[in-house]
């Protein structure tokens, strides 16, 4: 709430009740929330029913006298801002308190100070603020910030804390309508974090297209090292090629989180493609004391003073390029390969999409979003996946909607390669996979995981995807390539109603020819097989240092159109006669290809074989 007919005041920082200095930090300062710029409250919001927009708990062990400090800056030096309050709860105060020292006369604000003072409020009611970030705005003058003028101090909080632990703090943004807003605020303090707990919510800021920070927008619970907890959402590519929907413009993405046990995830995806998975433990997530799987839930409102949040007002690009991110820290992990009598299948790592109110509920995608409603729940978004230092999950979809959860163990299909005519006829390569015909043909066959695990039901093949290139430029699984093609499993896939209709067989592709454009030399033809889960058949390995990279499969193909020469030669006097023993020589070459690469070489030359290559 804001007075109105306020004169514009400056009040020294040195003249308010409460000020702290900065707390001598044992551990790195937690941010806790970003900035929310300036906007329009919700509707709903008053000062008899205060929204809640932020929130973060922390568990902390602390010394005998604990110190503790919200500061706009991460030296815990202030100064921060909030547009209203700030509360405060811990296992010492379980009541939750306004801790905020700011514009106490504010009649209106049912006797809470407000985290603000008179310029923040004068500039904001006459619409100087809506949009800004107050982190950085101006307003009267360019030569000063609107939190140096309008902010308050630093605010100590250390007498919410006790010593010894585990112990909990809670600290909440509330928004009392008219206008809502916060600075970036840090929690400084001389205890150590031992993670967050499940239940935080974090707001962003309306997605415009206008900037980077709207289009690419950062949620992070705990930045704290080997305990990181963070959610992105990234519109950035979809705004730049133009496939975002005007009317879904200006909504805003709220990201909540919460924590599931580990030993809980199967019965969550039982009966699924994802049924012998397991979830990522997030070491900065604690359940009961213990590191525990984490599920982010991403919803929009349409608009800033809409008071509903869904998936379905999020922004809807017509194809799948918004790109969303696990970002956290966990322990190692393996993934083993399952041998069964149809072929050993790889194992990799999925980037689990669900329905709103999973797990608390059915897994069925919003009927109201028609490009997801006839989709498989949950599914698989993974596109790349790097770490550790810390571990990252990145999965690309048209729209969010709306948990999500990272996974390891994921059967994927396997898919093999043949060289046929066009008949289909195998034309197996030469040695070295060399070849002297322009345009092979292949045929690609997908087998979806048979395992006989009873809780498993494998998805079908929806389609395959292959290209070929040179084999020292493949590309990254998750970008398009417009040389690659798709081609798609005529059978279809199961609706959500009936999981197993149809069952997941083979996949066999008609005679597909090979066009290599570059010439002579040596390609790698790249593919993968997806099936109607969304599971991709990628290839997930471990570099010399141990972090994680994410591959397609390549199959070899190497084009040499260049003959072999051989040269002879006779040796004996001249002229000679019939009966004379005469000595003939010959010598065979392969002549490097015009590209500078290597040519296939001379496999046999009379009696004398060669390696190819």
């Amino acid at each position: 709430m804001h007075l109105r007919n306020v004169a514009l005041l400056v009040i020294a920082f040195c003249c308010l009740g409460g000020i702290a200095p900065s707390a001598p930090a044992q551990t790195p300062p937690v941010r806790l929330f970003g900035p929310v710029d300036v906007r329009p409250s919700q509707s709903n919001a008053t000062y008899q029913t205060p929204l809640t927009f932020n929130t973060n708990t922390l568990t902390l062990t602390c010394p005998a006298t604990p110190t503790a400090v919200l500061s706009g800056t991460s030296d815990g030096s202030g100064p921060l801002l909030v547009d209203n309050n700030i509360f405060v709860s811990s296992a010492k105060n379980a009541v939750p308190e306004n801790v905020c020292h700011g514009d106490v006369d504010d009649d209106d604000n049912n006797g809470f100070a407000n985290c603000y003072q008179p310029p923040y409020q004068q500039a904001v009611d006459t619409g100087h603020l809506t949009g800004l970030d107050v982190d950085t705005a101006d307003y009267p003058s360019t030569t000063t910030t609107i939190i140096s003028t309008g902010g308050v101090p630093a605010i100590n909080i250390g007498s919410y804390l006790s010593s010894g632990g585990p112990q909990t703090i809670t600290i909440s943004l509330k928004d009392e309508g008219d206008y809502v807003a916060n600075s970036t605020i840090y929690f400084v303090t001389n205890c150590t974090v031992n993670g967050v707990q499940s239940g935080g919510n974090i707001s962003g800021n309306p997605i415009t297209g206008t900037s980077s920070s709207s289009t690419s927008q950062d949620f992070s619970f705990n930045p704290v090292t080997n305990q990181q907890i963070g959610f992105s959402y990234d519109l950035s590519g979809a705004y730049s090629v133009g496939t975002i929907n005007s009317n879904t413009t200006g909504a805003i993405p709220h990201v909540s989180d919460s924590a599931l046990s580990p030993s809980g995830f199967p019965a969550l995806v039982a009966r699924t493609s994802f049924a012998t998975s397991s979830c990522f433990v997030h070491t900065g997530e604690l359940l009961n004391g213990q590191p525990s799987c984490k599920l982010f839930t991403l919803t929009c409102t349409s608009s800033a003073t809409s008071s509903t949040a869904a998936g379905a007002y999020c922004p809807v690009s017509t194809i799948a390029n918004e790109i969303l991110q696990d970002q956290f820290d966990g322990p190692t992990f393996t993934l083993t390969d399952i041998p069964t009598p149809s072929g050993t299948f790889h194992q990799g790592i999925g980037f689990l999409m669900a329905s709103e109110g999973w797990p608390g509920g059915a897994c069925v995608f919003d009927s109201t979003e028609p490009d997801l409603a006839n989709d498989l729940c949950p599914r698989n978004l993974l596109t790349s996946f790097t770490g550790p230092g810390a571990f990252t999950s990145g999965g690309t979809t048209t729209h969010p909607n709306s948990t999500f959860i990272s996974v390891y163990g994921v059967p994927e299909d396997l898919t093999t390669i043949t060289v046929t005519d066009s008949s289909g006829a195998a034309k197996p390569l030469g040695p070295g996979n060399w070849t002297n015909q322009s345009s092979p043909y292949v045929v690609l066959s997908s087998q979806p995981p048979n395992l006989s695990n009873p809780g498993f039901v494998a998805a079908p093949v929806q389609s395959i995807t292959y290209g070929i290139s040179p084999s020292t430029s493949v590309p990254v699984p998750g970008t398009t390539s417009s040389t690659d093609t798709i081609v798609l499993n005529s059978v279809g896939c199961p609706s959500p109603s009936n999981p197993g209709s149809p069952a997941a067989t083979l996949f066999t592709t008609a005679p597909r020819a090979i066009s290599i454009p570059g010439g002579d030399g040596t390609y790698l033809l790249h593919y993968l097989a997806q099936d109607c889960a969304g599971t991709q058949e990628l290839k997930f390995a471990q570099d010399a240092t141990g972090s994680w990279t994410t591959n397609f499969y390549t199959f070899p193909i190497n084009l040499d159109t260049v003959a072999p020469q051989a040269t002879t030669t006779l040796s004996a006097p001249s002229p000679y006669y019939q009966g004379q023993v005469v000595t003939a020589s010959y010598s065979c070459s392969d002549p490097n290809l015009s590209s500078g690469q290597p040519a296939s070489g001379v496999v046999t030359c009379g009696t004398q074989s060669f390696n190819p290559g």
